[in-house]
């Protein structure tokens, strides 16, 4: 955990437990799917038991270590009404029947829950002792209170994504803030709460929504989680090997999935969760043989990541996929002069297209949807993605014989023989290979015409007499007539 969100956690652990109560609410802001709700859990939790999975099935209610949590997302409500049936339905199950001939309202639930929390920290004396004629709980429900001594707070969540104004929303929180002086943790997309924030200043009111966020918010953090600390968290807690054909394939390309994030600057962690799980899709009719190639695998790894994340933040849709307007752009550009077009007017009267932003964006991670090798085997994988993001399904057997016919298996000799007119352009490594492509057509006597064999020989020749091999030059010649 970074230094700043450890600190963060430091201050909401003082903050509930602080006697008395601080009458304002705390605000957690991060971009949205940096993992807000996640570390506020965390934060609560405490120490859980073993294989215990905090993310997806957890009672913030009575499953924290030192806390009473009463969680709400405020996803969708739309007035104050929403807030109170959500506090109720959360308490719901832990509401005694004996002596309680209605559904008390959200307040006073939260004050009586209050009383019992309080209470329990007071010495083992008479004032201690809690009424059992004055509380709304169960037995077991207070035991478990009591036994671990558990502080109240609320956790209201999602708050950009209520229908209610930002400014009434602010006002129905703060009777739970100031008026029950309940610890209260508010999170919000920082983003999309700050939009309504920038407006209020342009109103020509006292009471603005800035002015009242002040008055109720008494302090503010961004969380920053780094793609390190979220992927060594999902590696330890074995959710990374959960699809173990996923994992196979992208262990080793963690620094390329968090390059491509980086690209977009957006650390959005629940947008890489369903890459992960949309990957599992795409690569399920995939043939294992061609899955245990590192090289076509991280090729793919990237073209995909780079695919689904953009996709997810909304960078291209489907249908943008292949589109351009670059020859247009060209001709432009060509007679821009003629046309009395400055450049600014250019690029305004022909912008680049969703889907050329894209490429533009990630020409320097390389993808199998960039790789030109032959027959525009580039093109026919961005129909593949076309298809991918137009139907959630590509064809296995079109997929895999796209795989097969490619550089990396049943042509991969084709691909780097072709390299040999080139050869002194290629790194070692490519060069290395192309030699071997060369060596093995003639062994085989794949190359059957006559200009090809002397073309190439010749420039072999050219490259020994220079010293270029490692071979002396008279060593190679005998190489070449055996």
């Amino acid at each position: 955990m970074s230094n700043s969100n450890e600190r963060i956690k430091n201050f909401i652990k003082y903050y509930i437990e602080k006697e008395p109560n601080p009458d304002y609410a705390v605000l957690i802001t991060g971009c949205w799917g940096a993992g807000k709700t996640y570390f506020v859990k965390k934060c609560l939790a405490g120490n859980v038991p073993e294989g215990k999975d905090i993310f997806d099935k957890f009672d913030w209610l009575t499953e924290c270590e030192k806390y009473t949590i009463i969680y709400v997302s405020l996803y969708g409500i739309t007035d104050r009404k929403d807030i109170e049936y959500k506090i109720q339905n959360t308490l719901f199950p832990y509401l005694s029947s004996k002596d309680i001939d209605y559904l008390p309202d959200a307040m006073s639930l939260i004050q009586n829950l209050s009383d019992i929390t309080t209470k329990i920290d007071v010495d083992s004396s008479d004032n201690g002792k809690i009424d059992d004629s004055l509380v709304f709980f169960t037995a077991d429900f207070i035991e478990g209170i009591k036994k671990g001594q558990k502080k109240l707070a609320i956790v209201f969540d999602d708050l950009e994504r209520s229908d209610v104004p930002p400014l009434e929303l602010l006002g129905c929180l703060n009777g739970y803030v100031e008026r029950l002086h309940v610890p209260c943790i508010l999170i919000a997309d920082k983003d999309k709460w700050e939009e309504p924030q920038e407006d209020s200043k342009y109103q020509k009111t006292s009471h603005s929504l800035q002015k009242t966020k002040e008055k109720i918010v008494g302090k503010e953090f961004l969380i920053q989680t780094s793609f390190d600390e979220v992927w060594t968290k999902w590696n330890e807690s074995g959710y990374l090997q959960k699809q173990a054909k996923v994992w196979e394939v992208i262990k080793n390309f963690s620094n390329d999935i968090c390059n491509i994030m980086h690209v977009t600057g957006i650390n959005n962690y629940r947008a890489l969760k369903h890459c992960l799980s949309d990957f599992g899709l795409f690569i399920e009719g995939i043939e294992e043989e061609f899955l245990s190639n590192e090289e076509f695998n991280k090729l793919l790894v990237c073209d995909f990541f780079s695919h689904q994340y953009s996709y997810y933040l909304g960078a291209f849709a489907a249908s943008d996929i292949g589109q351009s307007n670059s020859w247009e752009r060209a001709f432009a550009k060509v007679n821009h002069k003629r046309m009395n077009l400055t450049d600014e007017e250019l690029e305004e009267k022909y912008p680049l297209l969703p889907y050329e932003r894209f490429e533009k964006d990630y020409a320097d991670v390389k993808r199998l949807s960039n790789t030109y090798t032959i027959d525009n085997y580039a093109q026919k994988w961005t129909q593949i993605w076309e298809a991918w993001f137009s139907k959630n399904y590509v064809d296995p057997e079109r997929l895999n014989d796209l795989i097969r016919n490619s550089m990396w298996f049943d042509l991969r000799d084709d691909y780097y023989l072709n390299k040999m007119y080139d050869w002194f352009m290629l790194d070692d490594e490519s060069g290395q290979k192309a030699m071997n492509a060369f060596e093995n057509a003639l062994k085989s006597k794949k190359i059957t015409s006559p200009t090809s064999i002397m073309c190439l020989c010749d420039r072999l020749y050219w490259l020994a007499q220079r010293n270029v091999f490692v071979e002396d030059y008279a060593a190679f010649c005998q190489k070449m007539e055996n």
